[in-house]
């Protein structure tokens, strides 16, 4: 069974990968605090993409399966999964969830 604390240490293991990639100035910290997006977020749309895409392969190795997180309309709801990264670990929970059942 893939736990909370598995699919966390997925999303902080990318982002080690991506600060990897980043300006000291622009890393992400591994905390479920980290807001993603809005006017204080740590990554522009094209980022967040990046981002989603590399998340997405690791969450693909974790489960087994291939596990989508980021879709048009993820983004139009009225409070993003995307706006933090206590926020994209519920997503994440939800996404794989059904991915899985289908």
């Amino acid at each position: 069974m893939i736990t909370r604390e598995m699919i966390q240490q997925a999303v902080f293991a990318t982002i080690d990968e991506w600060n990897q990639h980043m300006p000291v100035n622009r890393q992400m910290a591994k905390s479920t605090a980290v807001i993603l997006l809005g006017p204080s977020g740590v990554l522009d749309s094209l980022g967040l993409i990046n981002f989603a895409v590399s998340l997405e392969e690791r969450l693909a190795e974790l489960f087994g399966a291939p596990v989508t997180i980021f879709r048009e309309e993820y983004l139009q709801q009225e409070t993003s999964p995307f706006r933090t990264i206590a926020s994209l670990l519920d997503h994440i929970e939800t996404v794989s969830h059904d991915s899985l059942i289908d």
